[in-house]
């Protein structure tokens, strides 16, 4: 469909014609050392229950590792191809020496042509060797002899050329070849046997793909020879029966496209085309068009948020954006003002705390305190006055006071939150005298009477202590400034302000997003224009190519 829609798009309407008719149909087998079978099911769509391992799929050997399993020789696997009449086939290895190898090992099997085949042979092979003595290589007349041969890169032409014309007269009865046999050379087989399911490459090793299993599968079936095509697959030690039924079933890989700018492309071009016309070709290419459908998601990300973009500009349409930045510029500026607040203050506290025993020897009847503390359990500090104080057995007197609250309290220096010194003494305070049934021990409480509620009622309820310091009140001030400005403001009294300015930072962050989409779609959508480009900077550098200018 891709390859349609690309020529559609280059050269005109074109109409896909698709199918997989094959006039001789292919046949999967899988060979273990236990004999050859069908490695599909009846449905053709799933592995032969025969050929699972015992114990499941997930069987495990010793320590959780997968077993190694056994894999059939070369001999008895080409036996199973003679006793089925199997024969010719081409048997597919992964690397010239492994083809060479497997000569060598099957050239003392039993003869695979029949007498008048080896004849012929012999008389072919002898023949060619006459016209061209050097093209034979010594360990490989031999095996040809039996209806045995190599075919790779390795190989000279002229002796590739005689065991291509041999095979297709069928008097070859094997050949191990690299997979490039797989591709432009006419040599059909009845049989083709896969060795390995994987291979080594530059990467690593890797299963082969799809592709490249049914194009050499596809090298089976001679037409108007056989019946059926066979397609042999082998167990190794590391794939079965599983891989090879994964790969039969498996349709082929998209379309990859090998475009890739040169040296050779840039002169080329650049002989009988201007550089707009180059630039043309190049963006017609199927490589581009691939490129174009990989970032085909790149571009529905940037239309999606454009989208959003549009319908948050026109709700907020209206807005008055200098106002509104006014407002969170104020905002901002409360933020820092309470902030700061809060470090005099319990720089206020700190410093009071530290300076509450030295006040509190100095103090007389009269004196204003807050107290909470571990004699006085309260939720928040009681308001009292300093009443008399009495020895203790500790370094400080204990302090006997009346609250606010009418009771009195025997507390310790550690209980009293703060000194109040700068609020007048409480009158009377100094002519009261502590019950007698209050024991002189911290945290005993006892209520007052009617003579003592008329001094509680004098208590003041003093502010907290860290808004009475100077520093702290003027920075109190200038916060409750700030706050009266946003009162104030326009804006103050929107009620879908938060709403906007939730939509103000969505925008924001949709434009910087787009942004960095559109950059990256750009840089990769011209990705093969720019490597032609560096390439034409890279001729003139060194003088290759004469060029006034690109762009």
């Amino acid at each position: 469909d891709q390859l349609t829609d690309w020529i559609d798009r280059v050269h005109g309407p074109t109409e896909l014609i698709y199918s997989d008719f094959r006039p001789v149909p292919l046949q999967f087998h899988f060979c273990s050392p236990k004999g050859l079978f069908p490695l599909l099911d009846d449905s053709g769509k799933r592995v032969n229950p025969r050929l699972k391992p015992k114990g499941g799929k997930g069987a495990k050997g010793n320590r959780g590792r997968t077993p190694r399993q056994e894999t059939p020789n070369l001999a008895f696997l080409l036996s199973q191809l003679q006793q089925r009449d199997m024969l010719p086939a081409i048997y597919f290895i992964f690397s010239r020496k492994g083809c060479d190898q497997a000569v060598a090992d099957v050239s003392a099997l039993p003869l695979l042509v029949n007498e008048a085949e080896a004849e012929q042979l012999r008389s072919r092979v002898d023949e060619f060797l006459a016209r061209n003595p050097e093209a034979g290589r010594a360990d490989q007349i031999e095996p040809l002899y039996r209806g045995i041969a190599a075919h790779h890169a390795g190989i000279l032409p002229a002796w590739k050329g005689l065991i291509e014309e041999l095979f297709q007269q069928g008097l070859i009865k094997v050949v191990f070849a690299t997979e490039t046999l797989a591709a432009g050379i006419n040599m059909p087989a009845r049989t083709t046997v896969i060795s390995s399911l994987s291979k080594r490459t530059d990467l690593g090793h890797r299963l082969l793909t799809a592709s490249e299993f049914l194009q050499m599968a596809g090298r089976a079936g001679r037409r108007g020879m056989d019946i059926l095509g066979h397609v042999v697959t082998a167990q190794t030690p590391f794939e079965g029966a599983r891989e090879a039924s994964y790969l039969a079933t498996s349709p082929a890989d998209p379309l990859v496209s090998q475009f890739a700018p040169s040296y050779g492309m840039v002169l080329n071009l650049l002989q009988t085309h201007t550089l707009e016309e180059a630039k043309e070709l190049i963006e017609r290419s199927f490589g581009q068009y691939l490129a174009t459908l990989y970032l085909r998601p790149q571009q529905d990300a940037i239309d999606a948020l454009q989208a959003e973009l549009r319908q948050l500009e026109a709700q907020i349409a209206s807005v008055d954006w200098d106002l509104l930045t006014q407002y969170e510029k104020l905002q901002e500026r409360l933020k820092e003002e309470r902030r700061l607040l809060k470090i005099l203050q319990e720089q206020a506290v700190e410093m009071q705390s530290g300076d509450l025993p030295i006040a509190l020897s100095f103090a007389v009847a009269g004196t204003v305190l807050s107290l909470k503390g571990p004699n006085v359990p309260v939720a928040n500090p009681v308001p009292a006055v300093l009443v008399t104080k009495a020895p203790s057995s500790g370094q400080f007197p204990l302090l006997v006071c009346l609250g606010q609250d009418n009771r009195w309290y025997v507390a310790t220096v550690g209980d009293v939150v703060s000194l109040r010194a700068e609020i007048p003494r409480v009158s009377g305070a100094d002519y009261l005298s502590p019950p007698t049934e209050l024991p002189l021990k911290p945290g005993q409480v006892r209520s007052g009477t009617e003579q003592t509620w008329t001094i509680a009622r004098q208590i003041p309820t003093p502010p907290p202590l860290e808004e009475s310091a100077p520093e702290v009140y003027e920075q109190l001030q200038r916060m409750q400034t700030v706050e009266a400005q946003i009162q104030s403001h326009p804006v103050h009294g929107w009620g879908n302000r938060t709403n906007i300015l939730k939509r103000q930072r969505r925008m924001q962050a949709i434009r910087d997003e787009l942004d960095d989409r559109q950059e990256k779609l750009s840089r990769q959508s011209q990705r093969h224009w720019e490597e032609f480009v560096s390439l034409i900077d890279i001729l003139q550098h060194f003088g290759c190519l004469e060029w006034s200018g690109v762009g």
